[in-house]
């Protein structure tokens, strides 16, 4: 621009500003102004005005297209203008926040002393707002951004904080010893700066002086940058979050923020709102931000008209609507977000005010709750749905796709470009991606539509585009190539399409799964509790191995092996790897994910070495292992022998070949479950770790090793396969001793404790120091026998924890097992009453005892009773015969008296004589004895 330009864009400026009335046309949420004196204006109006005056009465003047965001910005800075800013934040910050928090942020009082210490340094050096970014990444760090540089971040790592701080490069260079600093780098160009991270586990462990020159180095930055009349520091990057800005230049409390953050939001109530496919009427709610689509007649009384009609005199001011469209394949796309401003009972219409954030477009809710998407107003009620469609959370996090998407260049490839090599490729990717105003390599399930279509408008609509010229001078639109429909877009939609079949799998199975996760079957012995499981419960978490995808197939396979068969299987597919190539390789990393080792390198080494054949040279351990099978090269590769490994590992061949060409054997079934029965000697290094003897073969030396237990082993299986459900089965569940058994787990098995719930808690495991929880998708489903322990008498923690499930012995199912006279249901009965008048409930007696007999079958009957509910009612009534002889009946039990002949004394009164009750030796006729026993023939035998 020339300076006559400037000159008459600023005096139009300086017009529309002494005509803005800001109590009339001040637009709600607006964060960026222009001052001017007392008044301020968005620059978005300020433009906005000025343009159309230029436009239409200085028709001669050139017009600069500078609409939308930081180019206005910088086109007002240009003009001589101030930028001012609001601490606003969007709901889609705020909700980022309150999740980064929660999630990641576990020393709070670190996090407020970084806010804290933060305010005052902004304070201190009168710092614009405007100057400066503040941003969550996707590391993690939350950062303080001043010109192109991070200069002072907060993040957490095993456990402690660390605080990342610009300084000197000479104080670096002094300090770095001293202040141990675990991360450093440089910066290039002025100032001649480094930006350093310190690990804590207090805010008082920080040293004065660093505290108080990385001050000094960030009033050296901020003095470089603030009197820039370009704010491109400021570019509303995706990872900008104003929150921090709001919580930082306020001083605020975070956890009474994000407090009451969390009680306003669930306050609201959330509203999804239909246009009846009329895309001409919903440009018209979009630009004019009003909503009114019931277009039924006043007098309309139809069941569809009232139901409408009922919900819309529900919605509230405040209330947050989506306006929303609905079509095959159950496809949702949000075309608005926004807030009630007002409402009109008459007219039926809504006043919006629109919000920013990304819309939501992809499947739509479904299951019990999810609400009918074909109606004109839907209330959104479900905790998951809102965070989906209002908050852009679709359980999973942004992921960054680069480094996979050149993994897919080179497995699938078209043209061969850059002959294919990674480091060129993602050198380009770097320079494609700088192009765009979002970066086009952090995608999650929500936002890859808007991804591709971003490249489509900038690639390929607009030949003005910098990206467009760009690629038109390299090899006539390579980058374009790359980026474009038969590459970038079919990757995308290959990952993510099928993430979103998977994902409404899971969601499906989690509607429809209405099991308790943990649940106690209890009863009297033999009424079917472990019947129940393997008929009822077994084939619930049993599928064929056609349901799986090739990574659970290697799972399911690597889950069986040990360490030093996957390096072997590893190795044999690589034939002459490093060891960062086989640390790298597929089922080296599932094994890794399934054992939750964190010195996975360190085995890798371990095992190559001590099953090193005895004549390499190249290996100086002397302690080795049979079987020897590998050989180290001088130049640091790897190799196996073959022979050998068919004499100790034949498999490995069959189990590479069958990784390598996946197919899914249809017979083949795949348990997601465990079944184990408590008893006394089981604890909890069986159940969830513990330290356990090893004898390698061929070693005469016995070594220790932590070892992890059934539950734990099962838990990982789960984790890593989140789309499917699993389950421990416990028999017998109250003859351990549960408190031992579970140890800290009894807390982490609670179903909002689990992972990935609301109130997600994980313990670190004594033995091997690792963090570890429960997955939201094992079940955990025990049986227990009352005979043996009534359920009060079970651990008060445990009990809480767990719903009972009560199985008692049913009759009926015995009533057409018919002998002479009678039949099993009407026996059953009569004896299971009499025990719980003698006894109680708890000790009744099970049908199965009885399930598998015939009519007629007088020999097993008899076997029955003799060594299964005769030997059971003498443990219930500790040999009381006489209980026991009121319960069979003279059938069973037949009476003696006992006629004693006592010594004689003048002062001693001789006892009467004695009945006692005694089992019948021998019956002759079982038929009759049950008879005897129902009441219906009381001869004697």
């Amino acid at each position: 621009m020339t300076q006559e330009e400037i000159k008459l864009w600023r005096d139009v400026m300086e017009r529309v500003i002494t005509e803005f009335n800001p109590d009339d046309e001040y637009p709600k949420g607006t964060k960026y102004f222009v001052k001017v004196g007392e008044k301020e204006i968005p620059p978005k109006v300020l433009y906005g005005r000025t343009y159309r005056i230029i436009e239409k009465e200085y028709p001669s003047a050139t017009l600069y297209d500078r609409s939308g965001g930081v180019k206005t910005n910088q086109f007002i800075e240009t003009c001589g203008f101030q930028i001012g800013e609001k601490l606003n934040y969007s709901v889609v910050e705020a909700n980022t926040f309150e999740h980064h928090y929660n999630k990641k942020v576990k020393n709070a009082r670190d996090f407020q002393n970084f806010i804290d210490f933060g305010f005052e340094m902004l304070q201190k050096l009168n710092i614009d707002m405007y100057k400066v970014r503040m941003a969550i990444d996707s590391g993690g760090d939350i950062s303080v951004i001043i010109g192109m540089r991070a200069a002072y971040t907060y993040n957490e790592k095993s456990g402690k904080s660390l605080i990342g701080f610009l300084v000197s490069k000479d104080f670096k260079e002094k300090n770095k010893t001293r202040l141990n600093f675990t991360s450093e780098y440089n910066y290039g160009g002025y100032p001649d700066q480094s930006f350093v991270k310190v690990e804590i586990t207090s805010w008082a462990d920080l040293d004065s002086d660093l505290l108080d020159h990385h001050i000094s180095q960030i009033k050296l930055q901020y003095d470089y940058i603030k009197d820039s009349k370009q704010t491109q520091w400021n570019v509303k990057a995706n990872t900008t979050n104003s929150v921090i800005k709001y919580l930082m230049f306020r001083n605020e409390n975070v956890e009474n923020w994000v407090t009451a953050l969390h009680e306003e939001k669930y306050d609201l109530r959330y509203w999804a709102l239909g246009f009846n496919s009329n895309y001409e009427r919903l440009d018209r709610f979009k630009n004019e931000n009003f909503w009114q689509a019931i277009d039924f007649d006043k007098n309309d009384t139809s069941p569809t008209a009232r139901t409408t009609r009922a919900k819309f005199v529900q919605i509230s001011k405040g209330d947050l609507v989506v306006i929303k469209g609905y079509g095959g394949s159950h496809d949702l796309i949000v075309h608005y977000l926004g807030k009630v401003n007002d409402i009109n009972l008459e007219d039926e219409t809504l006043m919006l005010e629109k919000l920013p954030g990304e819309l939501y477009r992809g499947k739509a809710p479904r299951g019990k709750g999810a609400g009918n998407w074909h109606d004109t107003i839907i209330e959104i009620t479900r905790k998951r749905d809102i965070e989906l469609l209002f908050y852009n959370k679709v359980g999973t996090e942004m992921e960054n796709v680069k480094d996979e998407f050149i993994k897919w260049l080179i497995d699938n490839p078209r043209s061969n470009y850059f002959n294919n090599d990674y480091d060129t490729l993602n050198k380009y990717l770097d320079t494609y991606n700088s192009y765009f105003d979002l970066d086009i390599f952090l995608c999650n399930q929500s936002n890859y539509m808007t991804v591709i279509g971003e490249i489509e408008k900038v690639a390929y609509l607009d030949s003005n585009s910098e990206f467009y010229k760009y690629s038109d001078r390299e090899s006539t639109h390579r980058p374009r190539a790359i980026l474009g429909k038969t590459n970038y877009y079919q990757f995308l939609k290959n990952k993510f399409q099928s993430d979103q079949v998977v994902i409404d799998k899971a969601a499906h199975a989690l509607n429809n799964n209405t099991m308790d996760l943990n649940k106690i079957l209890y009863g009297p012995p033999g009424t079917g509790k472990t019947y129940k499981l393997q008929r009822e419960y077994f084939d619930k978490f049993t599928k064929k191995e056609t349901s799986l995808n090739r990574s659970q197939f290697i799972e399911n396979i690597v889950s069986e092996l040990s360490w030093w068969q996957v390096v072997a299987i590893a190795v044999l597919d690589l034939k002459t790897p490093k060891v960062s190539e086989i640390y790298a390789h597929e089922i080296i990393q599932k094994k890794a994910q399934l054992s939750n080792s964190k010195t996975v390198r360190q085995t890798i080494w371990g095992q190559l070495q001590s099953h090193t054949v005895m004549e390499c040279e190249n290996v100086n351990v002397q302690r080795r292992m049979e079987p020897l099978l590998f050989y180290k090269r001088k130049n640091s590769t790897w190799t196996i022998n073959h022979e050998f490994l068919e004499e100790s590992f034949p498999e490995a061949f069959e189990i590479l070949t069958s990784t390598k060409n996946f197919r899914p054997n249809p017979d083949k079934l795949i348990r997601n479950y465990e079944f184990v029965t408590f008893h006394q000697s089981f604890g909890y290094e069986d159940f969830i770790e513990g330290i356990k003897p090893v004898m390698e073969e061929g070693s005469p030396e016995l070594t220790y090793e932590i070892q992890d237990g059934v539950f734990k082993k099962l838990c990982m299986r789960a984790q890593g396969d989140p789309d499917n459900q699993y389950a421990i089965f416990i028999d017998e569940i109250n003859r351990g001793n549960v408190s031992s058994i579970f140890g800290e787990l009894i807390t982490l098995v609670e179903n909002d404790k689990r992972i990935g719930e609301e109130n997600e808690m994980t313990a670190i495991l004594p033995y091997s120091k690792q963090s570890f929880g429960v997955p939201r998708n094992i079940h955990i489903i025990g049986t227990m026998n009352t005979a043996d322990r009534s359920v009060e008498a079970l651990d008060t923690a445990l009990r809480r924890r767990f719903v009972f499930e009560e199985i008692m012995p049913n009759p009926s199912l015995l009533n057409q097992i018919v002998f002479d006279g009678f039949n099993m249901e009407e026996v059953l009965r009569t004896i299971n009453e009499r025990i719980e008048v003698l006894l109680d409930r708890d000790h009744t007696i099970g049908h199965s005892y009885f399930i598998s007999l015939n009519s007629g079958d007088t020999i097993k009957l008899k076997s029955i009773f003799a060594n299964n509910i005769i030997p059971l009612l003498q443990e219930y009534f500790y040999h009381d015969y006489e209980k026991i002889a009121l319960i069979l009946g003279e059938g069973f039990v037949t009476p003696n008296k006992l006629k004693i002949n006592f010594a004689t004394f003048k002062e001693i009164d001789t006892p009467e004589s004695e009945t006692k009750y005694q089992l019948r030796t021998q019956i002759t006729d079982i038929e009759k004895a049950v008879r005897i026993l129902l009441n219906q023939d009381e001869q004697d035998q």
